[in-house]
């Protein structure tokens, strides 16, 4: 699980927030560090949403 607070997810018509959300992939995470800031992709699954892709941004918000 990763925490994360996003934006709203237009396409899910779901607000920002901050929640956990599952990964696919735990290699998806190596590298990143708390406070990063990323851009995910995510799946529907029976489980409710989960992370199959995450790309770590540049920069401050």
């Amino acid at each position: 699980m990763v925490g994360l607070s996003h934006g709203p997810f237009k396409t899910l018509n779901m607000p920002g927030m901050t929640m956990s959300f599952p990964v696919a992939d735990q290699s998806l995470l190596s590298g990143l560090q708390v406070d990063d800031r990323v851009r995910v992709g995510v799946r529907e699954s029976e489980e409710g949403l989960v992370i199959e892709h995450i790309e770590k941004l540049g920069g401050q918000p």
